[in-house]
């Protein structure tokens, strides 16, 4: 079983209007859209779903602590945790996003 892929990617004046895996052209009209495309293949999830996953982690991490809230303020943009709290406390547990981890006991 082959475990990588060459893409070939063509750009035209910078934006991606073609990608080819292979198998299959894909057309292109918006960078958004192609770089979805590009990095859902390399994780194997939706990428909307990765980046919800660790916006509500960043969330959680920066309500847990000042200390944490302080580090993580200075490299978002202004406004970023105030749109995250209204996005992500409002949610009930079910409907959060899952993020599994796992935990050596010693």
């Amino acid at each position: 079983m082959q475990k990588s892929c060459q893409k070939i990617v063509r750009v035209q004046n910078g934006l991606i209007t073609e990608i080819y895996d292979g198998l299959i052209y894909r057309h292109f009209n918006n960078n958004e859209s192609a770089y979805k495309e590009l990095l859902l293949d390399d994780v194997g999830l939706e990428f909307d779903a990765i980046l919800e996953i660790y916006e509500k982690l960043i969330y959680d991490l920066a309500v847990s602590s000042s200390e944490l809230r302080s580090f993580i303020l200075k490299r978002l943009p202004e406004g970023w945790l105030e749109w995250a709290q209204e996005l992500y406390s409002e949610m009930q547990p079910e409907e959060a996003p899952v993020l599994q981890t796992t935990r050596s006991i010693l």
